[in-house]
């Protein structure tokens, strides 16, 4: 008996393909971005977030120096400890149309319109995709576009304005798939040429872009271009290689690393609990983030900013039983996957687009100290939505009432998410709403009740912040930025032996990061500068050069204390050449050198913190003092 052949759609281009009126290509992209928009529009006006903003943008030297010396570049200095120039870019272009306050602080609202922005777009290019792959077929195209547009699992990667390397790196991630189709349709150079180079800029995006090699070869695959000819592999090769090298380079740049000096500014080493698990644990990890994205795509409920590690785990007491079953459910729809393949390629297809897309970041290989993410499904749900509509579709196409249902139940599925999605909108609209909702999710988890606390340490609200990062401790949380965020709490109310004590604590969690021992070293500056000293001395050996002026400044004013004003106008001098240029700092340099007898040079830094901020009242009573 023959052997059944497997149905294949027909590309767009197949001749005699016919398809929906013309009109078609204009009306329904039209209503996938209006709609889009209109879902997140409301949102416009939300804050910067107190988790990986101020990175970003607000405290940002990148952005606050712009176009003066000694700003980071953009093309070498990764943020965040991940090097996405591109997205930067586009973030310094937000920074530069939409101004500062007369505070000095940015204002958040282009950077939000500019991610939903590029969701619109980014909607409507799923729904070409959509068009291309399945023989222009209205009803998985306008309906794989609505998905995207309006579920509820992608307002993290909206309307955080941190994740714009999501938005923006799904932009040209589409673009290039567009192109390869294109390519493979008409084998026109030019259609290849655009394919890389939107990869690249995809790669510039976000790292996570190199997983569209195996998706180039899904589109070969779904095609019938036949995986055993040399061509369709040596085609790839460019692609490989780009994708090698931003994988290493994101590898390189996680682990602190400055990629062989060719980065700058790197400081620390990405938090990564899943590393201090075994592969058998981190293979369940991936199990069960997987599962549950798949269950999410249907029912979104549950929904948090953050998706915690559990407790046992993380004490050593083994993993909970759900998340092996999980994994075996990962398993079996794996299997049902490739059993789908007797009758169609579309399950496959379908879900290996989706595993290829999402396990770079399913904590097999460790990227956080998350077991889960909202945002990881931005891209990998494009596949799960052709699929779906698609296949609804073949199901319902062989009468004209299940057509009407598969009509109707695919447009109260989206309405239902966009409802959810309306919902989830507010829990991103600022800090204090972020971490309280993730608190609901999982109460009492130690490290959203740090980050509950440094948003209210930072809002001048210290009992509550205490309160936050007292109770992480009881729940037997070791985190560095616990004790940081204590240490400042003691510091502000004026208790320096204290936060030194929590600064201590932090440092042996994480002795890899400057700022513990620069604030651990203002601490001792109150009631002991000679312990400042040393720890003064290792901050500047581990925070990035734009940070080192600041902690010059310390260790000059430590000098003061101890009387050693030689090294305390060289520390000034340095501070100063690194453009902390405020008129204190210029003024205790004055006091130094009166110390040391240079009183021309007293009085000429006098005057100069006295022209800097003529109403800078130490620079008055020093001239006053000298006679002028």
């Amino acid at each position: 008996m023959a052997k059944k052949k497997q149905a294949t759609p027909a590309p767009a281009t197949a001749a005699g393909a016919t398809g929906p009126s013309p009109w078609s290509f204009i009306w329904a992209p039209a209503l996938v971005a209006l709609i889009a928009y209109i879902l997140y529009a409301p949102a416009s006006g939300n804050s910067f977030l107190d988790w990986d903003d101020q990175m970003y943008v607000t405290e940002n030297p990148m952005l606050l120096l712009k176009d003066k010396p000694g700003a980071p570049s953009v093309w070498t200095t990764p943020i965040a400890l991940n090097y996405h120039p591109l997205t930067m870019k586009t973030i310094e272009w937000d920074a530069g149309r939409g101004g500062m306050k007369s505070n000095g602080t940015f204002v958040p609202g282009p950077f939000v319109s500019t991610n939903i922005m590029l969701h619109t777009l980014n909607s409507v290019l799923v729904f070409f995709l959509a068009w291309l792959l399945t023989g222009r077929n209205m009803f998985a195209s306008l309906f794989s576009g609505l998905l995207f547009a309006v579920h509820p699992m992608h307002v993290e990667s909206v309307l955080w304005i941190s994740e714009r390397k999501d938005v923006l790196y799904a932009f040209f991630f589409l673009l290039s798939l567009l192109s390869w189709l294109h390519f493979t349709q008409t084998r026109k150079p030019v259609w290849y040429m655009a394919a890389f180079v939107l990869f690249v800029l995809s790669c510039l995006s976000k790292a996570m872009a190199v997983s569209l090699v195996p998706v180039l070869f899904l589109l070969d695959w779904w095609n019938g271009r036949s995986m055993r000819s040399a061509g369709v592999w040596l085609e790839k090769l460019p692609f490989v290689a780009a994708a090698v090298l931003f994988g290493l380079m994101a590898m390189d740049v996680q682990a602190g690393g400055n990629f062989h000096g060719w980065l700058s500014n790197v400081e620390g080493a990405k938090d990564a609990i899943a590393s201090t698990f075994s592969l058998a644990q981190r293979a369940q990890f991936a199990g069960y983030g997987m599962m549950q994205y798949l269950l999410k795509f249907f029912a979104p409920f549950g929904l948090s900013p953050f998706y915690p590690y559990p407790d046992q785990s993380l004490l050593g007491a083994g993993l909970p039983a759900s998340f092996s079953v999980y994994s075996a459910l990962f398993a079996a729809v794996a299997g049902v996957a490739v059993w789908s393949m007797k009758k169609t390629k579309l399950g496959l297809w379908s879900f290996a687009f989706y595993f290829f897309t999402v396990i770079l970041v399913s904590q097999i290989i460790s990227v956080g100290v998350v077991v889960m993410a909202d945002r990881y499904t931005y891209v990998p749900y494009i596949g799960l939505g052709i699929g779906l509509t698609y296949g609804l579709w073949q199901l319902a196409s062989r009468s004209a009432g299940a057509r009407t249902a598969a009509w109707a139940g695919m447009t109260l599925f989206c309405v239902f998410l966009a409802v959810r999605t309306a919902s989830q909108r507010g829990i991103w609209k600022d800090t204090e709403s972020l971490w309280t909702a993730a608190l609901q999710q999982f109460p009492g988890d130690g490290q959203i009740l740090t980050n509950l606390g440094n948003y209210y340490g930072k809002m001048n609200n210290l009992d509550k912040a205490a309160e936050c990062f007292e109770a992480a401790l009881k729940h037997g949380v070791k985190n560095a930025k616990v004790y940081e965020g204590l240490g400042n709490v003691y510091g502000f109310r004026g208790q320096p032996q204290k936060a030194a004590e929590m600064f201590s604590e932090a440092i042996k969690l994480d002795p890899r990061v400057g700022n513990y021992y620069y604030n651990r070293g203002t601490a001792y500056a109150l009631f002991d500068p000679k312990l400042a000293i040393p720890d003064l001395d290792k901050a500047i050996d581990l925070v990035p050069q734009i940070r080192q002026g600041t902690v010059y400044g310390r260790r000059a004013y430590c000098y003061m204390q101890l009387k050693q004003y030689e090294a305390a106008v060289r520390d000034y001098d340095r501070a100063i050449n690194l453009k902390e240029s405020r008129p204190d700092l210029v003024h205790d340099r004055g006091v130094a050198k009166f110390q040391l007898g240079d009183k021309a040079g007293a009085l000429a830094d006098f005057r100069l913190a006295s022209s800097m901020n003529p109403n800078f009242e130490p620079a008055k009573r020093s001239l006053s003092q000298m006679g002028q």
